[in-house]
């Protein structure tokens, strides 16, 4: 029984992004709204709100950074360790649960870094990547 739902929703999930695509426009048609006028409107938008969050999300990058190269985080790692250690989080993947809530792309560049240093199959990295989506 659950085999069969699981291969109707897949099924269905091919359908689904083309279904929205065609759908909205369509609806949007039948009920007279100027879709492509809308449509552009909303993306002029979306771009001018994209322009205004550039410096801050820069600004965070560049604080983060600084962070860590200025031996900050090493000096907290090491600091939490005993504690993190009683519960039983690595210190390692403390700078995962300090830059993911700030930025998602800072995020990324954790996870780059930790398999740079530990290894793609480590189990440090398959947790801070685990987080990071």
């Amino acid at each position: 029984m659950v085999e069969a739902i699981r291969s109707v929703v897949t099924v269905l999930s091919y359908f689904v992004i083309p279904l929205l695509v065609v759908g909205f426009p369509v609806y949007g048609l039948i009920k007279g709204v100027p879709v492509y006028e809308v449509f552009v409107e909303g993306a002029k938008e979306g771009f001018e709100i994209a322009v205004l969050i550039i410096p801050y999300v820069v600004a965070i990058l560049f604080a983060i950074e600084m962070f860590e190269q200025s031996g900050a985080m090493d000096f907290l790692i090491g600091l939490l360790d005993p504690v993190l250690g009683l519960i039983g989080v690595p210190a390692e993947v403390l700078p995962m649960a300090i830059i993911r809530p700030l930025t998602g792309s800072g995020s990324v560049g954790v996870v780059q870094s930790m398999i740079n240093e530990y290894g793609e199959d480590s189990i440090l990295v398959k947790m801070v990547a685990r987080a990071s989506t």
